[in-house]
């Protein structure tokens, strides 16, 4: 987002709002200005959701942190550990700075369900699902087997391979990176210069050849005719 054009469509209106910002787009890694995004929508009363899905991570690392400067000024966030923490699918986070408001939105209460005793914490209060598995188990043991440390360690070197790929990709001819390679994702296209048709067909078919020859991962946007 731009702040300036974020500041002049905030200013028309009128109501609850919510703003949601990114922090590590899915497809770029991109952040949104956090720092001045965030005080706008406050100023205007709004609530800031940051979907940081694998880039609130970046948080852990000393030399990425500042990409997402001033996420801590939100009033929700919420990421994932089956991306970069590399947990089973489905271990995600929803931290809510309201407690209040976290309680109001999720509290499920029935008749059948058994009430709390001696002030414990009743987990129906703040979560959508009634039974689930231990996915935090997971979570905690990867944290604990990683510390913090590891994390940041883990997060650096994929962002510095990130980066390097790019570099070495953007150097041959007839490849260009289309993004900014600021966290780990690296947006590549094959055929640069040629018709667009050209460039589509010479980019899935790179990915195919790639999948097939297990050299690595490539994923691409794929069309009817390569589904």
């Amino acid at each position: 987002m731009r702040p300036d054009a974020f500041a002049a469509a905030i200013g028309d209106v009128a109501g609850p709002a919510i703003v949601i910002t990114q922090a590590g787009q899915i497809n770029t890694g991109a952040f949104d200005p956090h720092d001045a995004i965030i005080p706008l929508a406050h100023a205007r009363g709004a609530w800031v959701h940051v979907d940081g899905a694998f880039g609130l991570w970046a948080r852990a690392c000393p030399q990425r942190s500042s990409l997402a400067a001033g996420v801590d000024l939100a009033d929700s966030w919420a990421t994932d550990g089956h991306k970069w923490l590399q947990t089973p699918y489905d271990t995600g986070f929803a931290i809510v700075r309201h407690v209040e408001a976290h309680r109001r939105a999720m509290t499920i209460a029935a008749s059948y369900l058994p009430a709390v005793v001696d002030g414990e914490r009743d987990p129906s209060h703040y979560v959508p699902e009634l039974s689930r598995r231990a996915r935090g188990f997971a979570v905690w043991a990867m944290l604990r087997h990683l510390g913090r440390s590891g994390i940041a360690a883990m997060i650096r070197r994929h962002c510095e391979l990130a980066s390097l790929l790019a570099r070495l990709i953007d150097a041959e001819p007839g490849i260009a990176v289309l993004n900014d390679v600021v966290l780990n994702q690296a947006i590549v296209r094959f055929g640069a210069g040629e018709p667009d048709e050209i460039g589509d067909a010479l980019t899935m078919q790179t990915v195919r050849r790639l999948q097939q020859d297990g050299t690595c991962f490539a994923g691409g946007r794929c069309g009817a005719d390569d589904a």
